[in-house]
């Protein structure tokens, strides 16, 4: 039997969110190893849905990114060998509306069918969501996050 501990963390890159305007989050993957994690799925979304969202993939230790980059939200299938990793960065615009909470998630999950069988011994860290500290009070630049 193969073991990947594969994991996944979302970070919101901006401290504040305001209605309509830019906001930025980045995606890390990894696999932690012992052994490769091929096919994995890597799903993000987000709640509300950013509008022109875009993002960029960079990969580090023989992993492979699906593109250099595209639009809209990722679902993808992707090979991590051990101690590989790949760093997603999403920008988008929020809508002019907003809910109470605004998230990103991302959620990586290892092939447990034949023949590509992965174990992975830690399932709590397989996804993450980023929250943005706050709402921006000011828009004069003056302000702190």
């Amino acid at each position: 039997m193969r073991i990947a501990d594969v994991s996944a963390t979302a970070i919101s890159v901006l401290g504040g969110v305001n209605p309509g305007e830019a906001t930025q989050y980045r995606v890390e993957v990894r696999n932690a190893g012992p052994d490769p994690a091929p096919q994995v799925t890597l799903t993000t979304g987000s709640d509300p849905a950013l509008v022109g969202q875009a993002w960029t993939c960079t990969a580090q230790g023989g992993a492979v990114c699906p593109a250099a980059g595209g639009s809209g939200e990722l679902d993808a299938l992707v090979d991590l060998p051990a101690g590989s990793g790949l760093d997603f960065m999403f920008v988008g615009n929020l809508p002019q509306s907003l809910p109470e909470q605004v998230s990103f998630f991302v959620e990586a999950l290892t092939n447990e069918q034949a023949p590509d069988f992965v174990s992975d011994p830690d399932l709590g860290n397989n996804s993450g969501v980023a929250l943005p500290t706050g709402f921006a009070i000011f828009s004069n630049g003056f302000e702190t996050n």
